[in-house]
């Protein structure tokens, strides 16, 4: 929660030109360590209570989706970039 706290407050424009870009993304980075605890959070939960394998198969496919996801847009984002560069 305290992450979920954090990335609250630091969520508005005001917070951006008091911190500069640099700052506030690296400190916005904290959502994949929160991805992270979360998704641990869930399996673990899923194993002690000793729920159907259906419901971890469904929580691991949720988990590589937003992952590929995730990859997809940083390769866009890279190949934007690059582009970018060369012109």
């Amino acid at each position: 929660m305290l992450i979920v706290l954090l990335l609250l407050i630091l969520s508005s424009d005001r917070s951006l030109r008091r911190l500069g870009p640099r700052r506030w993304k690296s400190l916005h980075r904290l959502n994949y360590a929160l991805f992270g605890l979360v998704a641990a959070h869930g399996l673990v939960y899923q194993g002690l209570e000793e729920r159907n394998r259906a419901y971890i198969l469904i929580m691991l496919l949720l988990i590589v989706a937003v992952l590929l996801l995730q990859l997809a847009g940083a390769g866009r984002r890279l190949a934007a970039a690059r582009k970018s560069a060369e012109h």
